[in-house]
């Protein structure tokens, strides 16, 4: 069994980079002290030359000032599993998909303040920064509202997500003054949950910056200098703003209802499962738009964003996927019956390969030595599915580092649940007799002291697939044959085997470049 940790590992020549960008605690000391911020640096400047002081102390003001210089992302990746947990319970809403007033403001903790306190001009540059303020939050009062139109809700792995992003942008008042707008972000985001307490853990993210244009690759990967920086990148033109960039790469946006076309690749093998809901948990994705806004004098500061559930699969190559195994799986029991002497029932069965499609046969092979005295009447495939919950429980971890970015897996509470979803029952036929020209069924059972090599298939629901143990969850299958006489119980074995969605072999067709819309072909 393997532990899934979610996301990749990313190599250290972009450690700095990734730890910038939109899923990280964006580092901008360097960006400040090149554009001279000044008093949040504490730097006094001598003869032309920049000196560094400490200082004792900060008001409130300063200490709001210096964190929000660093502007606070949607997710940190730079905290615990715990504190990632807590910023996607803020941006989700409750039941009614609604934000609540306090997610409007900005909470500078008492653990970020004494950080501030300890070095002025090491706040932008060490600890992870509080959440920041929600704009939807404001509720009729928000600046700015997002929504995603969406082409499909189901993508897979090395498709591409396509839709518009919506940016409604209302007048202010004379106090408020104008909005500033940075460029706006998608990501796709996917997580486990555990449905009796609310616990998450984030196993998936895949982002990009939206320059407007979707007929060209926009996805800027995960560490890529203009993701993590997108100041330095060449500001998109896009019908949202009113006017060019400050030094920070906002520009004020212009009154409106404005729609944005975006474009995400997703690429391949980077930790997609598929979705999936029981009773007790589930595993889901959401995509997200999400634009950064602040004020004019650069002190109201938020993030507008907007989400909606869509189904994201794995790419399997089907050549390889469903390939003969090296060495076929196969298992084998032996067991007495009942009345039926000293001898023993030898049971094999054996699969060809481990992977199979769900909405489709498996095929087991099934060799049968029955050197008992009674005859077997009976056999039986059932497809059973385990669904194992691992409960975090964070005083379990050996060292008690719980800050630590890396998670001790076996720090948890597990509970079991194991059910048979599908059964294949084979009877035993007739065999020919005098006069008949035929019999029904095709299994007539196995006499004693005979020996019977057989195959046999069962259908896999459709609904059926396997997770890979992540945090929280982890779903196997397992193909379990039983064979059976009279008055005895069953002999059985238990084969493993990995289901996958059929979308994960065949995905939608992807749009060629420069094909016309269809609205223009219907027309």
């Amino acid at each position: 069994m393997t532990y899934d940790a979610g996301l990749s590992v990313v190599p250290h020549e972009i450690v700095a980079l990734d730890q910038e960008h939109d899923l990280g605690a964006n580092d901008l000391s360097a960006f400040d002290s090149k554009m001279d911020t000044g008093s949040d640096n504490a730097t006094e400047r001598t003869g032309g030359k920049a000196r560094n002081r400490l200082q004792k102390s900060l008001s409130e003001a300063n200490i709001t000032g210096a964190l929000l210089g660093r502007q606070s992302t949607l997710f940190s990746a730079t905290a615990n599993p715990l504190r990632r947990s807590k910023d996607l319970d803020r941006l989700l809403g409750n039941s009614d998909r609604k934000l609540p007033s306090s997610a409007a403001r900005q909470v500078i903790s008492e653990g970020h303040t004494k950080g501030v306190l300890k070095r002025s001009n090491a706040v932008a540059a060490t600890g992870p920064l509080p959440p920041p303020a929600l704009e939807q939050g404001k509720a009729s009062k928000a600046r700015v509202e997002v929504d995603l139109v969406l082409e499909s809700d189901l993508v897979v792995e090395g498709g591409t997500l396509q839709g518009r992003m919506q940016i409604r942008i209302r007048k202010g008042s004379v106090k408020e003054g104008a909005v500033l707008l940075a460029q706006p972000k998608v990501r796709i985001v996917g997580f486990e949950e555990l449905l009796t307490d609310d616990t998450r853990h984030i196993f998936y993210h895949h982002a990009s910056l939206i320059d407007g244009d979707s007929s060209r690759d926009n996805v800027h990967r995960h560490g890529s200098p203009t993701f993590a920086s997108p100041e330095t990148a060449a500001f998109p033109a896009l019908p949202c703003y009113a006017g060019a960039p400050d030094a920070e790469g906002y520009a004020v946006g212009k009154i409106g209802i404005h729609s944005i076309p975006f474009s995400l690749d997703l690429p391949i093998a980077k930790g997609a499962k598929g979705s999936y809901r029981c009773k007790h948990a589930v595993v889901r994705y959401i995509v997200i738009g999400s634009v950064k806004l602040k004020s004019t004098s650069g002190a109201d500061r938020s993030i507008a964003h907007f989400y909606r559930h869509i189904d994201v699969y794995p790419y399997f190559n089907p050549a390889v996927i469903l390939s003969k195994a090296v060495q076929p799986i196969q298992a084998s029991s032996s067991k007495g019956l009942f009345l039926g002497g000293s001898g023993k029932v030898h049971l094999m069965a054996s699969l060809h390969r481990s992977t199979w499609v769900a909405g489709q046969r498996l095929y087991v092979n099934i060799a049968i030595q029955n050197d008992t005295s009674k005859k077997i009447n009976g056999m039986s495939l059932s497809l059973m599915r385990t669904v194992t919950l691992y409960k975090p429980r964070p005083e379990l971890e050996l060292d008690g580092h719980r800050a630590r970015k890396d998670i001790d897996p076996d720090a948890c509470q597990t509970s079991t649940n194991r059910k048979k979803i599908a059964e294949e029952q084979l009877e035993m036929g007739q065999k020919g007799s005098k006069g008949a020209v035929t019999a029904r069924g095709w299994w007539v059972g196995v006499e004693p002291g005979q020996r019977v090599e057989s195959s046999h298939h069962m259908l896999i629901p459709a609904d059926a697939m396997s997770i890979s143990r992540g945090r929280l969850v982890e779903v196997v299958y397992s193909i379990k044959v039983s064979i059976g006489s009279s008055l005895s119980s069953d002999v059985s074995v238990e084969l493993p085997v990995r289901v996958v969605n059929f979308v994960s072999l065949d995905p939608p067709p992807l749009k060629k470049a420069g094909a016309p819309p269809l609205v223009a072909v219907l027309t």
